[in-house]
């Protein structure tokens, strides 16, 4: 037993100064609707039944998550597939009359098609993302590095930011997709499927409020009006449960420029380490 603990203590030191939030190894799988988040917190390791999802993603064979805890109420907001020109202003309109800070995942298209609206949302204190150029989940890692470097440019000229967090097309998180993009990879543990047509503002709101836990990342869409009507009661709901909002930054400690030039880990999803030395496929 002491020898399992010593290399227990030994795994998590080692990954602790590779800069990973968390790790996982072949092991068993929850509906884990816990994050990983918190520096320097004890840590735990959560284990569920195979055959279930671990922040929404299928195993086909058993996973273990380790984890800090416990982790304050603490969420953050992100928001997918924008600049939007119809509904971006009023996302942000929200958030600044509620005074929280988001995170915004831009497409670079769209940037191209916005980039005053773009500003706008860095000039308002939000952090920028990459979410690619074209929502195109490339196979090959050159693809994606060239694709994310085209992202990286559009949203520096009209922004002034170099986003240095990045969340691939759909969630995918291949071994090219994480090679490629060359930065922290943030997927989300609370889908809010907001972009789902026939969803109702009291569906989307409900989902949140129930599946919330502490170190929630939300997806949401700022292209869409269920999700201008549903943000004022997500926003309401979760602090009267007592929750308080951060950006991905300030969640997992990235606002560090050594944090996150060490940090290649993935964020609500699981990590391989071979994954970051993945070749072309």
């Amino acid at each position: 037993m002491k020898r399992v603990l010593l290399l227990s203590s030994a795994a998590f030191c080692i990954a602790l100064a590779m800069g990973f939030a968390f790790t996982v190894d072949r092991a068993v799988a929850p509906e884990a609707q816990l994050p990983l988040t918190a520096k320097g917190m004890k840590v735990a390791t959560v284990q569920t039944p195979d055959g279930h999802s671990l922040f929404g993603i299928p195993h086909d064979e058993p996973t273990s998550i380790t984890m800090p805890e416990p982790l304050p109420k603490m969420v953050a907001l992100t928001f997918d597939d924008g600049p939007n020109v119809r509904y971006t202003p009023h996302v942000l309109e929200i958030l600044n009359r509620t005074g929280i800070h988001a995170t915004f995942f831009l497409v670079g298209d769209q940037v191209v098609n916005a980039p005053l609206l773009a500003a706008q949302v860095a000039e308002y204190g939000h952090q920028i993302g990459n979410h690619s150029f074209l929502h195109i989940a490339y196979k090959n890692r050159k693809d994606v590095e060239q694709d994310r470097k085209k992202t990286d440019a559009v949203i520096l000229d009209a922004t002034g930011i170099t986003p240095h967090v990045y969340r691939p097309p759909f969630g995918v998180t291949t071994p090219a997709q994480l090679s490629g993009s060359g930065l922290p990879t943030i997927r989300w543990s609370i889908d809010a499927r907001d972009w789902v047509r026939t969803r109702t503002v009291d569906d989307i709101v409900s989902d949140v409020l129930t599946q919330v836990h502490p170190g929630a990342v939300i997806l949401l869409h700022d292209t869409n009006e269920r999700t201008v009507q549903s943000l004022p009661r997500i926003i309401e709901g979760l602090r009267a449960r007592g929750y308080d909002f951060q950006t991905v930054d300030q969640l997992f400690g990235f606002s560090d420029p050594v944090r996150w030039h060490t940090s290649k880990g993935i964020y609500f999803n699981y990590s391989d380490f071979a994954h970051l030395n993945a070749k072309d496929e």
